[in-house]
């Protein structure tokens, strides 16, 4: 087996070098001056902390004094100082994945050097990563508090940030770590939110809304194209049939509420803010109020459909965040958009309102036909009692079946997927799509990112434990 700088001494096209040392050893120098050699390299992503360490204690008392426990139990870093001196100005895209609270002081004392990478235009940053000002009391939360102040890392030119947090570092109303970077120039903002529960073991929303776009403001993103806010909800179950002998594996929580969103932040559209949003991406119940149907909100909400009617218009490509829905909210939903305009559409479809072996309902195939540029169609979780089947290339008759009558139901779809990274291609005929994307690598690179969203396959390793 090759040493790693005498691979990369091999692979002189290299474009894109990613390592994950979680847990594992940390890149060194002599990795660096490898990769420096590499003239085409432009993407970098690593792993900071090189291990979890799994001995913090469910609860401490209230004597534990903020960043006392990242001082006694965060891991080991990677050493960045090399990276520094050596590819950092060159690459124009950069993850720091497992970033603890040791990293992040770490990185705030480098905001002189990253004010010179003047070529990033891509940054992705996850700060889950062990606990950082936890105070005391109960269980430990992972992640930041609101207290933990961001101040802006220097870097001169980020375009496209992409956020992974906790629910706690948003439950205020404050801009927080997207202070990060200069917000006046991202024409895409992604946000992944995660449970801050050390042991996740319930999924308690102890911190049911998250107050980010009460304090963000519209005006602060003028050049905003694309706007994306995974909630990483525990709900397994919509991986079941109501009445299968597994209720020992099914629990729903309903994710977070974002106050803000709509209709103050996206209705803003009717004034003229975020002329250039052509993109939502939102799943769960990101756009309802608490305890609100999609058609309780179409029938009784005015204000916010007006807000929603504004936003949907400008749009060409929405993943929404309704909840599972029937073909009746579908059509609702659809009725808001521009049928010129809508080219992608991607939706959780609630399996549960059919029977087992019903086809996709003809009624949203209807609804469907009415646009004729819309070219992807994405449902994010597939048929109760189908997940085992996505560990391959092999999929189950009614699975085929529902992906050929997308493709039936109108000629300008060219794409379907059904899971994260699950697509597949139209044939020489509807009746046999091609597989381009079976999900075992999710999300992969050979779909667009339009459908990294919702099931992976491996959460059917996960969904007997604790997913």
């Amino acid at each position: 087996m090759l040493a790693l700088p005498e691979l990369l001494q091999r692979s002189v096209n290299l474009r894109s070098f990613d390592y994950h040392s979680f847990p594992g050893f940390a890149l060194q120098s002599e990795h660096f001056d490898a990769l420096q050699r590499l003239e085409w390299l432009r993407s970098f992503s690593v792993d900071c902390a090189l291990l979890r360490v799994e001995s913090i204690p469910a609860g401490f008392g209230p004597y534990a004094a903020p960043g006392e426990l990242a001082t006694q139990y965060d891991a080991e870093n990677w050493e960045m100082e090399p990276f520094l001196s050596t590819i950092g100005p060159t690459i124009a895209s950069l993850e720091l994945r497992h970033v603890n609270y040791t990293m992040f002081t770490a990185l705030k004392g480098h905001t002189d050097v990253f004010a010179s990478y003047r070529v990033l235009e891509h940054l992705k940053i996850d700060i889950t990563e062990g606990v950082w000002d936890w105070n005391g009391g109960g269980s430990p939360a992972i992640g930041a508090s609101p207290a933990v102040i961001f101040p802006r890392l220097g870097f001169p030119s980020v375009k496209r940030f992409e956020l992974v947090e906790c629910d706690q570092t948003l439950r205020n109303s404050q801009t927080g770590p997207l202070d990060l970077v200069h917000c006046n120039l991202l024409t895409e903002l992604s946000i992944d939110v995660r449970d801050r529960n050390v042991l996740i073991i319930w999924g308690w929303n102890l911190w049911a809304n998250l107050k980010l776009f009460e304090a963000l403001s519209p005006l602060d993103l003028p050049a905003l194209a694309l706007l994306e806010i995974k909630d990483q909800a525990k709900n397994t179950r919509r991986h079941y049939w109501d009445g299968a002998d597994n209720a020992h594996l099914r629990w729903e929580y309903p994710g977070w509420a974002y106050p803000g969103l709509v209709p103050s932040f996206l209705g803003a559209i009717r004034t003229g803010h975020l002329p250039n949003l052509t993109s939502l991406w939102v799943d769960e119940n990101v756009l309802l109020l608490p305890h609100e149907s999609a058609e309780d909100l179409f029938t009784e909400n005015a204000v916010w459909t007006d807000a929603l009617r504004a936003a949907f218009g400008q749009l060409e490509s929405l993943r929404v965040g309704f909840g599972a829905i029937s073909h009746i909210a579908a059509g609702r939903i659809l009725d808001l958009y521009d049928p010129n305009k809508l080219g992608q559409f991607g939706f959780e479809w609630n399996w549960h309102n059919y029977e087992r072996e019903e086809p996709i309902s003809p009624a949203l195939l209807a609804h469907l036909s009415r646009f004729p540029n819309l070219t992807d169609v994405h449902i994010l979780f597939p048929r109760p009692g189908t997940y085992h089947q996505f560990n391959g290339p092999t999929f189950d008759a009614t699975t085929l079946n529902d992906v050929a009558a997308l493709f039936r139901c109108n000629r300008a779809v060219s794409w379907v997927g059904i899971g994260n990274s699950v697509v597949w291609e139209r044939g020489f005929s509807a009746q046999e799509p091609l597989l381009m994307s079976d999900g075992s690598a999710a999300p992969s690179a050979a779909v667009s990112r339009f459908f990294h969203a919702g099931f992976l396959p491996q959460d059917s390793e996960s969904t007997s434990s604790d997913e």
